[in-house]
């Protein structure tokens, strides 16, 4: 069948509810008294649907301004690409998450950017009810870190963090599979107790890959949750439960991006540079026992902007700390990956090629320097540097960044 063919069956398709065996379903007795106007036909979540249409419109006019300091075409562009991702991972999280239900949706990839994405990492979600008992199965699938951290709130801003295990702290198999058991009454190694707080939770995957785990074609990580307790298949969506999770999905979006403002400098982390081509010096961003917000609690980070002329380059030196994982990210102003597919924009330590010391020297730059470790800025003067290390055994060494004539830096 053409394309054209199937669309204008399609059409027919929903010609069909005018036919007249329509008349002998239940809903037909609804229709009686003449035709219900479009409000009355589902009108929570008609009004739900009108609410995330007038937020996405807020959001799209405020953020996109001189509000949050947005000064330049390109950065409306990014801008606009990532509201575009954030209201459709608001949409496969929160519209399409069903916690009685729970089922893994993927997060960030190549083509949908958001909250920092990672081109060396895998990231899982889902809604589920913390009171209720399910069973995980995985396989770290030779993943160097794996983790599951369960959050207390539908948002990314509100109760924070109820639990989190990683790949050390549970057993795993000789052949890399495991199985967890959470939520009431849940014990042992591989058992999470979880109450009514807990309503989701994000799982992460880091590789240390030649070829960066998002642009892996053959790589997948197998991941499965079910119910303990049968809780039979899923009805039609009511009214009701439609508007709740149209809702849901708003808030998440809200938290992303109005609840987002640009934060005074000096309110900054103590691990974000805000003075350009230089890094932050590296710090976890909050352990086991930090339930302010949502993150990966085993992470310690360092971050900071480059500001680079068509003929300066930025070279970074430094030694990696012993650790599960690093690896250094550049991303625009929306905390949005470059673009990585057929450019190198990231480096874990297999892609590094380290000095004969052991340190790194990573030139970040807008052409090919003819050195190892490049870095391709796209050509954007400005970009923010972002450092992770997983796990780190020791406190990791502050990057060094000087920045030197483009021409320069095959001298040395």
């Amino acid at each position: 069948m053409r394309r054209r063919d199937f669309v204008k069956g399609v059409g027919v398709a929903g010609g069909l509810a005018a036919l007249p065996w329509r008349s002998l379903l239940p809903e037909a007795a609804l229709a009686q008294a003449g035709a219900p106007s479009p409000d009355a036909m589902g009108p929570e979540s008609r009004k739900a649907f009108a609410e995330l249409l007038a937020l996405v419109a807020e959001a799209e006019r405020r953020t996109l301004s001189a509000e949050w300091n947005v000064r330049s075409p390109q950065d409306v562009i990014d801008g606009h690409r990532v509201l575009l991702h954030l209201l459709a991972a608001s949409i496969d999280l929160y519209f399409e998450g069903d916690p009685e239900r729970p089922w893994w949706m993927p997060m960030p990839s190549p083509t949908r950017k958001y909250l920092g994405d990672n081109p060396d990492a895998h990231y899982f979600f889902t809604v589920l009810r913390g009171d209720r008992r399910f069973r995980i199965r995985g396989n770290v699938a030779g993943a160097v870190y794996t983790s599951f951290t369960f959050q207390g709130a539908e948002t990314n801003e509100a109760a924070g963090i109820t639990a989190a295990r990683n790949d050390k702290q549970f057993d795993v198999a000789a052949d890399g599979s495991y199985e967890l058991v959470v939520g009431p009454g849940a014990s042992g190694r591989n058992g999470v107790p979880l109450d009514a707080k807990t309503v989701s939770v994000t799982t992460r995957h880091y590789f240390e890959n030649a070829l960066s785990a998002q642009l892996d074609p053959v790589l997948r990580v197998p991941l499965s949750i079910e119910p303990l307790d049968p809780v039979g298949p899923p009805p039609p969506l009511s009214d009701a439960e439609s508007a709740r999770r149209i809702r849901a999905a708003g808030r998440f979006f809200r938290d992303s991006t109005l609840g987002m403002p640009p934060r005074d400098p000096k309110a900054q982390p103590a691990w974000v540079s805000t003075v350009p081509n230089q890094l932050g010096p590296p710090a976890l961003q909050g352990g086991r026992d930090d339930v302010s917000a949502w993150h990966a609690v085993d992470n310690a980070y360092s971050m900071g902007p480059f500001v680079l002329k068509p003929d300066e380059a930025l070279v970074m030196t430094g030694r990696l700390p012993k650790c599960s994982f690093a690896n250094v990210v550049l991303w625009n102003r929306w905390m949005a990956s470059f673009e990585y597919r057929g450019q190198r924009i990231s480096l874990n330590r297999k892609q590094m090629k380290l000095e004969p010391d052991g340190s790194y020297r990573i030139v970040i730059a807008h052409r090919d320097p003819g050195v190892p470790n490049w870095l391709a800025t796209e050509g954007r003067p400005t970009g923010t540097i972002f450092w992770r290390f997983q796990l780190p055994q020791e406190q990791p060494e502050q990057p060094r960044a000087q920045v030197m004539a483009l021409a320069d830096v095959a001298k040395r």
